[in-house]
């Protein structure tokens, strides 16, 4: 078996437990920092923090999003939706919370991000 097969296959069973988990959640929140590089590429970091029936936490990196242009708030919705359910298929109906670094243009970007995702999730 080559390095680069055994890599593979690690990342499947670390996606596959990470989809088990978040299966099992109650209720999740969702951590975001942006960052962008040299050539100008938005990276997104999420990482997914909930408790299941047993009041068990679990907190994991979920997932990174590369992103380019002008990055808006629904830009990073559609990446981060986009990016979770093909991972994990969250329920966006037990989110609880979205935490970000507290920067006012993230901030400004997340007001548009948490109005799309109330939306979707159908809390009116």
């Amino acid at each position: 078996m080559t390095v680069q097969r055994r890599i593979a296959d690690i990342s499947t069973n670390l996606s596959d437990q990470l989809k088990q988990r978040v299966s099992e959640f109650y209720f999740y929140s969702l951590a975001m920092d942006e960052s962008t590089d040299l050539k100008d590429t938005a990276q997104l970091l999420i990482f997914i923090r909930g408790t299941d029936k047993n009041f068990e936490i679990t907190e994991e990196p979920a997932g990174m999003c590369f992103m380019t242009g002008r990055i808006t708030g629904k830009e990073i919705s559609r990446e981060m939706i986009k990016g979770m359910n093909d991972k994990s298929g969250l329920d966006f109906t037990s989110l609880v919370a979205i935490c970000t670094n507290g920067a006012p243009v993230m901030c400004r970007k997340m007001l548009e991000q948490l109005v799309f995702l109330k939306n979707l999730s159908g809390d009116k």
